[in-house]
């Protein structure tokens, strides 16, 4: 096996978490690597060693945590990863697979499954509550986890639209967004 070098985003619900030092551990709980985020990127980088035990787990503690603000965690499973942004959706996956028995891949793979599930729940009590966030940040936040996309609120619109036939003479002025 050769390094690996594995770069990603860090970020949790609140946004991006940029002042945090990043802890990668291997299968056995070792330290492999650390590295720091400056206060200007949510952008990290670091070389995992040849022979390192897979699956390593990828750990962002905050240095001045604000409440509400813990650390974010992510799993790579294999040496070929060269992508990882570490969120709140993979520290779901990261500890439903510790609760499961551990990090390995048919955890992992369960794990991903509820995550995805659990994220959809959030969003749409995000955007019914608003949590002081407001819909806006929620459509953002829960777009980036694979629904929609950036400000597309035509589809939802139209999905509206479906399910309330009556009003389709009204409906290309909302569309005009």
């Amino acid at each position: 096996m050769s390094e690996a070098k594995i770069s990603g985003n860090v970020q949790d619900q609140h946004g991006p978490v940029t002042d945090a030092k990043i802890e990668v551990r291997d299968k056995n709980g070792q330290l492999v690597t650390t590295t720091e985020l400056t206060s200007t990127s949510n952008q990290y980088s670091v070389t995992i060693p040849a022979g390192t035990a897979y699956p390593i787990l990828l750990t962002a503690t905050p240095n001045n945590p604000e409440p509400g603000r813990g650390p974010v965690k992510a799993v790579v499973t294999s040496a070929l990863a060269d992508r990882m942004d570490i969120t709140d959706v993979t520290t779901i996956v990261v500890d439903s697979a510790m609760a499961l028995g551990g990090l390995t891949e048919a955890n992992i793979a369960k794990a991903s499954g509820g995550a995805i599930g659990l994220r959809q729940r959030q969003g749409v009590s995000a955007a019914a509550g608003g949590g002081g966030a407001g819909p806006g940040q929620s459509g953002g936040g829960v777009s980036r986890g694979g629904h929609g996309g950036h400000g597309e609120h035509a589809p939802s619109g139209s999905g509206a639209s479906s399910s309330d036939s009556g009003s389709d003479q009204q409906q290309p002025a909302h569309q005009q967004h």
